[in-house]
């Protein structure tokens, strides 16, 4: 059985749209001498919109003006982010102080400047921060907008072999970041953003293409810990079963649905059997098959093994055999539940909504 995992190009996140600006070099000059003078004043100025209270030897200070309001930012930019925006933009749009600060100018400013604007304002980082203090806790990060639910499609064929392909793209973004002991976020899934300098790192880290977008595949490139075909298949064995079948009994006994749960190993694997046995009943069939000849699955074809081995993972006893009573229990399951959702006409599909909590 070959399982496949894809996502699409769909937006997470857009930085706003800014106007460039190409100052001379004595206008670069005095803004960059008047934004140092600020930064320098240890009372709180009216003309500074965000300054950084991170000090990283491995970041340093950059200013730009606020396309909100026209007021100085001074961000924490880690140095390597800065070389990839000198790179792409050219020198003269990176001016490097004396004081060891940067000036953005011209395209540089103007990106970066759609970037800080989406994530203080759109996805509300700075509203965020309630005492001011430039980091965010864990209940101060739950009250910004970085997150998005994915729609998780599953689709099953059989041909010669089952095919299982998993695709995920972008349902509804901007949504509260969820944070708990036991609970991540999609987004920034177990790296959660510290500060609004650490998410606008992240962010212009991930925008490849500079094309002022983040889509759903540069969104799971934060997550160090799996490849992207671990993370897919994780999302949907997240989902809760409630939102995966329904029952074709009249009685909805929520016990049964519990032992339907925990029977198999995982969530695609009951999405999947399930599938199969849309319309043909090709699990039930195979689960009957075996049950005539006493749990011996040789005479189950190429794909009733499938079925019975890869997918629902019944385990065979010493003898090769499958117990009787697993069988007339995974025939009971089957018998009562099918998959939500109308299938198509030539592959079975489900779709469905999750951002781990299934809004």
């Amino acid at each position: 059985m070959d399982i496949n995992t894809s996502v699409d190009k769909s937006i997470a996140f857009e930085a706003s749209k800014v106007e460039s600006k190409d100052r001379t070099n004595k206008e670069l000059e005095e803004q960059a001498s008047s934004f140092s003078q600020l930064l320098n004043q240890t009372n709180k100025s009216e003309e500074i919109s965000y300054k950084t209270t991170a000090n990283d030897e491995n970041s340093l200070t950059t200013t730009f003006v606020d396309p909100t309001n026209g007021k100085m930012v001074a961000v924490s930019l880690n140095k390597d982010v800065i070389s990839k925006l000198e790179e792409y933009f050219g020198s003269d749009d990176i001016r490097r102080n004396q004081d060891g600060t940067v000036t953005l100018d011209n395209k540089a400013e103007a990106y970066v400047s759609g970037w800080f604007e989406d994530i203080a304002y759109k996805r509300e980082f700075l509203k965020a921060d309630a005492n001011n203090d430039g980091k965010l806790s864990r209940e101060e990060y739950n009250q910004t907008k970085n997150n998005f639910e994915a729609n998780i499609k599953v689709t099953v064929t059989k041909s010669d072999d089952i095919s299982v392909d998993v695709e995920e793209s972008i349902g509804n973004s901007y949504l509260n970041a969820r944070e708990t002991d036991d609970f991540t976020s999609l987004y920034r899934s177990g790296n959660r953003a510290k500060s609004l300098d650490d998410e606008l790192n992240m962010t212009l880290s991930i925008d490849k293409n500079f094309d002022s977008k983040v889509d759903i595949g540069e969104a799971y490139s934060t997550d160090k810990t799996m490849t992207k075909e671990e993370l897919l298949l994780a999302h949907v064995n997240s989902l809760n079963i409630e939102d995966v079948v329904k029952s074709k009994v009249s009685q909805d006994a929520e016990n049964e649905r519990t032992n339907f749960s925990t029977s198999f190993n995982d969530i695609l694997s009951i999405i999947i059997a399930l599938l199969l046995n849309t319309e043909d009943e090709k699990t039930k069939q195979a689960l009957e098959k075996l049950k005539e000849n006493n749990g011996d699955a040789s005479s189950l074809d190429p794909i009733e093994k499938q079925i019975i081995e890869d997918i629902l993972k019944l385990e065979s006893q010493e003898d090769g055999k499958y117990k009787i009573d697993d069988i007339d229990k995974a025939i009971e399951l089957f018998e009562n539940y099918e998959i939500k959702g109308k299938p198509l006409e030539e592959e079975k599909v489900i779709e469905t909504t999750t951002d781990k909590t299934l809004i």
